[in-house]
Formats: structure tokens, C-alpha cells, sequence
């Protein structure tokens, strides 16, 4: 484990196997341990939390998690955990930024300085949209992951370059009018909600160690926690 200079706060899976000095036990089941830092090789206090993660179809996993939010009341280990299986929200938002929005495999900065702008400019970008897609879900009965980032990316696009020519030829009083229209032009582009698949992504080939598709399954409920203590 690395030291980390600016002291972000984390939440992180490690191995069962890995080592630390357990010294006392929270009143939320956690623990306060001691582990040693790589580079520095100096002791560093963590908490751990040990528990059971059950998804929406499969067996109980048992995880073991360290995080520098000591505080079992400010920071509960049963509020902690979920976070786990919302990590793919990341992801998401990730892929939004290095595909979604860029236009090419690499940063078209030349220095530094200017890769930092064009990253924050990416962030600003990804926050604009996002904006818009809640202020859409907040006025119409539907998710917001049912309203389409590309179609509300490419709409603003849209927008901004027809806002740039014509912004001083539009009265004060027709820019509510056309943030509504703008609204209702992305509500009706939202997506239905996805129906089961007929044919579940899997395996179907007889090929020695490869699983097969013997029953079609579906994903659906709420992943299940349960805190449990070190064994």
C-alpha cells in the first residue's frame, strides 16, 4: 500500500491474505488495525471491515475492506459497504469522459498546463450534460440512466452553436420558453425500460471448462450486506 500525500479519503477491497496488526474492535464490528507502508515502511492506522456481500443472483461473498474513515459514527461500516456495489456508477462516468465526450484516443494538448485545461474542460463538459439529464428526470416520471447521455451530449452541441449566433437576437423572456422546449425535446428521447432478454449473454458452446447456459436467469432486487467479524 502507498502512502498518499494528500489524504483523499478511501475505501478499498484487499486481499484476505494480506497483513496487518488488528488493536482493537469498533462497536460497528470494525476494526482499528496497523499496516505497513511500502515506500515508507512506516505504520500506518486503517480501519477494517470485514463482510458478507450477497448480489442479486449468486452466492454470499465475503469481502474485507480498509478505509482511513476511522469514525465508526460519522462513518458506519453498513453505510460504507454499499458503496462497493455502487462502484460501476464510476465506471460509467468514466467512460463518459474518455469516449463519450473526447474526440480522439489521446489529449490534443502539447504541455502539461494545457492537458490539465483540457481535462478540466472534459469535467465541465460532463457536469453541463449531467445538469441537464437531472433537470429532465426532476420534470418527467422517469430514471435518469433512462435518459441518454450521447443524445443529451450531442443536443447541447446543437444548442451552444445555435446559441452562440443567435443569443442576442433571442428577448429575455423567450429564453424560459426555449430551456423548456429544450426539456421536452430531451424527455422525448428517453429510452424504455429494457425487457428481458430472450437469449442471456452466455457460453453455449460444449467446450470442456467453459460454463454453459443451462437456465436463463435475470438480475433483478436489491445486493444484500451483512457485516461479519474477522476470522
Amino acid at each position: 500500500m502507498l502512502a498518499l500525500e494528500a489524504k483523499p479519503s478511501f475505501l478499498i477491497r484487499v486481499k484476505s491474505n494480506t497483513k496487518s496488526k488488528t488493536l482493537y474492535v469498533l462497536n460497528d464490528g470494525s476494526l482499528i488495525i496497523e499496516t505497513l507502508d511500502n515506500t515508507s515502511q512506516k505504520k500506518i492506522l486503517l480501519r477494517e471491515i470485514h463482510a458478507l456481500i450477497k448480489p442479486r443472483v449468486g452466492k454470499w461473498i465475503r469481502v474485507r475492506f480498509w478505509t482511513n474513515l476511522l469514525d465508526p459514527l460519522v462513518y458506519p461500516a453498513l453505510e460504507l459497504i454499499p458503496l462497493y456495489a455502487k462502484r460501476w456508477e464510476h465506471e460509467s462516468a468514466y467512460k463518459e469522459l474518455k469516449v463519450d465526450l473526447r474526440r480522439s484516443d489521446l489529449l490534443l494538448s502539447h504541455t502539461l498546463v494545457t492537458a490539465a485545461q483540457e481535462i478540466a474542460c472534459l469535467l465541465i463538459a460532463q457536469r453541463i450534460v449531467a445538469q441537464a439529464r437531472n433537470a429532465c428526470s426532476l420534470s418527467f416520471p422517469s430514471s435518469l440512466l433512462e435518459i441518454s447521455f450521447i443524445k443529451t451530449l450531442h443536443l447541447i452541441r446543437a444548442f451552444v452553436s445555435l446559441w452562440s449566433l443567435l443569443h442576442d437576437l433571442i428577448e429575455s423572456d423567450k429564453v424560459a420558453t426555449l430551456h423548456s422546449r429544450l426539456i421536452k425535446l430531451l424527455q422525448s428521447q428517453c429510452s424504455k425500460k429494457r425487457r428481458k432478454r430472450s437469449c442471456p449473454r452466455a457460453i453455449r458452446k460444449p467446450v470442456s471448462g467453459w460454463n454453459r447456459l443451462l437456465k436463463n436467469t435475470y438480475k433483478k432486487g436489491n445486493v444484500l450486506f451483512k457485516i461479519t467479524k474477522k476470522r
